[in-house]
């Protein structure tokens, strides 16, 4: 339980903290779309090539799984982190209690919608890293076998 409430915790600040070290000094964001081509594009690639060869490629700056302020990140369907494009440090890390700013279980969210839908859309929100404002962000998930292939881009789904 201890383990489930730090990885939360950790997963939490991660997310809030945003994707700066995916996005240097640029503020060029990607849309909501190409967070979804993204995370199809990686999905496809984990079914392909297998958990161990993708879960390489997608921390892999040279693979191409990272996009300005896009990356991969793979959950399993408990809510553990099995890989990360922008935070490696923390893989392990068990995230199903991670909340928003608004109280909002996403991760939680995530999985139920990998489960029951087998993809679909996450909102929630979110310091966008640029401005350094509560921000909207959408993430696209997908279920690939007993995994969670995700990307997520600042914006809502009308945008």
């Amino acid at each position: 339980m201890v383990k489930r409430i730090l990885g939360a915790i950790a997963v939490a600040a991660m997310m809030i903290a945003g994707v700066q070290a995916a996005t240097a000094d640029s503020c060029n964001f990607a849309s909501p779309d190409d967070a979804r081509l993204l995370a199809l594009r990686a999905s496809a690639h984990l079914d392909r090539v297998g958990p161990e060869q993708a879960f390489r490629d997608f921390m892999d700056p040279a693979a191409k799984f990272v996009d300005r302020d896009l990356y991969v990140f793979v959950l399993d369907l408990n809510g553990v982190l099995w890989a990360s494009g922008a935070f490696p440090n923390q893989i392990g890390a068990e995230a199903l209690d991670a909340q928003d700013a608004s109280g909002r279980f996403f991760v939680e969210d995530m999985v139920r919608i990998a489960k029951d839908e087998g993809e679909g859309w996450v909102e929630y929100e979110m310091l966008h890293p640029c401005t350094g404002d509560l921000s909207p962000k959408v993430s696209f998930v997908k279920r690939v076998g007993g995994f969670i292939v995700g990307v997520g881009a600042y914006g809502t789904m009308s945008a």
